[in-house]
């Protein structure tokens, strides 16, 4: 949600320095990227704390985060699937 809200001020700030008028996001498209956010957090939530068989690993806590996923048979598809899911998605 931070990286919404970042890009929204952005795109305001951008807009504001060349002396235009900034049009705020209508309530249709609030609610879509807030859907996608929540939906983005409630999947990878699910996927570190439900056991779903055939994904080798479960929720644990590392270090004070809680839900994060622990590695327990496959480090490749830790770091493939979810890391890069966990950190290049939110970047992009």
């Amino acid at each position: 949600m931070n990286a919404v809200i970042a890009y929204q001020i952005h795109k305001m700030l951008r807009i504001s320095h060349i002396r235009g008028r900034y049009d705020p996001p209508t309530r249709k498209r609030v609610g879509i990227e807030s859907l996608v956010v929540y939906s983005y957090a409630f999947v990878l939530a699910a996927i570190a704390t439900w056991h779903i068989p055939g994904i080798p690993f479960k929720g644990g806590d590392y270090g004070g985060l809680a839900c994060f996923p622990k590695s327990y048979n496959s480090e490749l598809f830790l770091v493939l699937c979810v890391f890069l899911y966990c950190f290049l998605c939110p970047i992009f």
